[in-house]
């Protein structure tokens, strides 16, 4: 009986955590990237990570937002590394054979507070899977035609 009963204990926690806002730890020993964002300035840290699952982490602000610019790809929605020549148009704000994806946090500042580290609406963390080349990290939404300060990512072979 009494292993009935924390069994069900059990399953109730379970059931209560996976109803609330998607909290989800970085793995251990995952590859994580400092992304922290000032004004239109965005610093990575490393800048440099292996080919596979990538932990975007935001650091500061944490209500803040940047974008990942990476090629377009292919029909299965791939992401895919850009070339030099992509690279270089993404500084000038040409984002033609580009595609970009958007990270910011949402929630309340004691809800972002909360999930700090986690992946999840309130989180600040982001799981990418990425293939050995360049990315680029702008702090805002892409413009056509509109210069941005951009880090680069380089993702190496495994």
């Amino acid at each position: 009986m009494r292993r009935q009963r924390n069994a069900f204990i059990g399953m109730a926690l379970l059931v209560l955590a996976a109803c609330g806002r998607g909290q989800v730890p970085i793995p251990p020993e995952a590859t994580e990237v400092h992304v922290t964002v000032a004004d239109a300035d965005v610093h990575l840290e490393p800048s440099s990570v292996r080919a596979g699952d990538t932990y975007l982490v935001l650091d500061e602000p944490l209500d803040g937002s940047f974008t990942l610019i990476s090629g377009a790809g292919d029909a299965s929605g791939a992401r895919s590394s850009l070339t030099r020549a992509q690279l270089d148009g993404v500084a000038s704000g040409d984002l033609q054979g580009t595609a970009s994806e958007s990270f910011d946090v949402g929630c309340s500042v004691e809800q972002r507070a909360q999930d700090r580290g986690q992946m999840g609406y309130c989180g600040n963390v982001w799981k990418v899977t990425l293939e050995p080349g360049i990315y680029a990290v702008i702090a805002r939404e892409p413009q056509p035609g509109q210069a941005s300060s951009l880090a680069v990512l380089q993702v190496v072979t495994r």
